[in-house]
């Protein structure tokens, strides 16, 4: 029997010419249950198997995930030919060395200011391995340097055309065009109120992308009206193109978008995708196979690859295999981290009865004689111990604690990202600051190394949050190299349950651990 693998593009294949029988084999390889799955109405009704499927009856499926399938359709007896839709590329990159960007300095605030950029041993490792392998991914502990890799990468990239990196929030998007700058690269960003368009660099959210997306399709549904049609939408203060409300920025046409998404990823030769996990992994999934289907260079970075089977084979089938970790243990044994030991505050709070996780929950955060107790040792951290971050999940605690210790700094996704950073740069230069800040904007990407404190208030049992939160406070700088983590947990029901949880990943990562328990009442 002879079968065809139509490859469309850098991401997505077809198998035409397989019988049903075999189509279904390939789907149950690639099929994972979804946990989710129980609360939902379809599920329960029976109406949905509660799956995910990475290659569906059709045969569609991703080239990344090509070496499930084969041995799959080979076991049945098929021949298979291969009709090849990509455009034909030479890669020709030039592997670095410790001197490659030593022409270059380190800017004002690092920790080695004025000297010349050396690459460290495992950094070159790191973008060679990139550079040996078109398409992969790489786990890549928090304080490796990612943003310098990154930018290095790009820089490597250039004679094939443009370059476009994804990362989670606006202040990693800051943060790496700091980096991309003192490189001397031509960058720009794209988020919020900044869209800087036809750069040889771009860095972005994968946020803006959608948006951007979204309104490209508004854009081309409306390109048929008429003059009197858009005079129509104009005169009810709403913009023809793209239905934003309009102000100054829109008199002569659309100059919120600026061009389509089609132009925006047009000459993008290399993407790179930091923080990969923080992405949803569908909304990846789809952008990635979608608007930048024929992007030949592919790469991921991330400090912890997702626990959740499903999300990793997302991840994979849109970029390409993990193909090289470093930990934080190893960073750590090397003296490039900051050594920390953890302490698991239990806070004895009795036998309450709740309903559910989520009346628990809400309890364990907003309980003001609970917070005011937790104030006090974060406080008592703050004076003897230095500059602190407290990790917080609800608004509403943020709120409490701000109010209870006007001294403290509450940073939310409300506050301006330039507010945020002026309080992360000004840990630099001050000792005992506090600052409260929700997971959400703070556990991810941030770089404050004159941090000595860490407070996880109930941080839940995500494998992703927990380590990357602990992320934050392994940077060392001129006068750190030791920090303190505090886990503060409750002995009630789900809270004992998370802990257990976040034990096994101390445990699994090389952190020393110690639990206390305290009465407080």
């Amino acid at each position: 029997m002879k079968c065809t693998l139509e490859i469309k593009d850098e991401v997505n294949i077809r198998f035409n010419g397989v019988d049903t029988a075999t189509r279904r084999k390939l789907g149950d390889e690639l099929k994972y249950f979804l946990p989710q799955a129980y609360h939902m109405p379809s599920y329960k009704l029976g109406r949905w198997d509660g799956c995910v499927r990475f290659c569906d009856v059709g045969g569609r499926s991703y080239f990344n995930l090509l070496d499930r399938l084969i041995p799959i359709l080979i076991a049945d007896g098929y021949e298979i030919e291969i009709d090849d839709h990509r455009t034909p590329y030479t890669f020709d990159f030039k592997k670095v060395d410790q001197d490659t960007f030593k022409h270059l300095t380190w800017p004002k605030g690092h920790a080695v200011e004025g000297q010349p950029i050396v690459l460290r041993d495992y950094q070159i490792e790191i973008i060679n391995r990139f550079i040996d392998n078109p398409q992969c991914l790489q786990q890549i502990a928090t304080g490796a340097g990612k943003t310098l890799i990154t930018a290095a990468l790009s820089t490597i990239c250039e004679p094939m055309g443009r370059t476009m990196v994804i990362v989670p929030n606006k202040d990693l998007v800051t943060q790496t065009e700091k980096d991309y700058i003192n490189m001397g690269l031509d960058v720009g960003v794209l988020y919020g109120d900044r869209k800087e368009f036809g750069r040889t660099h771009t860095i972005c959210t994968w946020q803006i992308l959608a948006s951007l997306e979204k309104n490209t399709k508004k854009y081309k549904n409306r390109l048929h009206l008429t003059q009197e049609e858009r005079e129509q939408f104009i005169s009810a203060n709403e913009c023809w193109c793209c239905g934003a409300a309009m102000d100054g920025k829109h008199e002569g046409g659309c100059l919120h978008i600026s061009g389509t998404i089609d132009e925006i990823v047009s000459g993008v030769s290399c993407i790179m995708v930091d923080e990969v996990h923080k992405a949803k992994a569908d909304v990846l999934k789809d952008q990635l196979s979608g608007m930048f289907k024929n992007v030949p260079v592919r790469w991921g970075l991330t400090g912890t690859i997702p626990e959740e089977e499903h999300e990793a084979v997302s991840c994979i089938c849109a970029l390409g295999p993990v193909v090289g970790q470093l930990s934080s243990k190893e960073l750590q044994d090397m003296g490039v981290l900051s050594d920390i030991d953890i302490s698991v505050v239990q806070l004895q709070d009795g036998v309450l009865g709740f309903s559910g996780y989520q009346q628990e929950l809400k309890w364990l955060v907003t309980d003001e004689t609970r917070l005011r107790h937790i104030s006090e040792i974060v406080t008592s951290y703050a004076e003897n111990n230095g500059n602190t971050l407290v990790l917080i999940d609800r608004l509403a605690t943020g709120d409490i604690l701000a109010e209870m210790n006007p001294d403290w700094v509450f940073l939310s996704g409300a506050t301006k990202q330039k507010d945020r950073q002026r309080e992360y740069d000004e840990i630099n230069d001050v000792d005992g600051k506090v600052i409260v800040a929700t997971y959400g904007i703070a556990a991810v990407g941030i770089n404050v190394p004159r941090l000595f404190n860490l407070f996880m208030i109930e941080p839940g049992k995500s494998f992703v949050r927990v380590i990357q939160s602990i992320g934050r406070i392994l940077r060392k700088a001129s006068d750190k190299d030791y920090a303190s983590v505090v886990d503060i947990t409750s002995n009630l029901k789900y809270s004992k349950r998370h802990l257990t949880k976040r034990k096994k990943f101390y445990k699994d990562q090389g952190f020393p651990f110690k639990v206390i328990k305290v009465q407080y009442k």
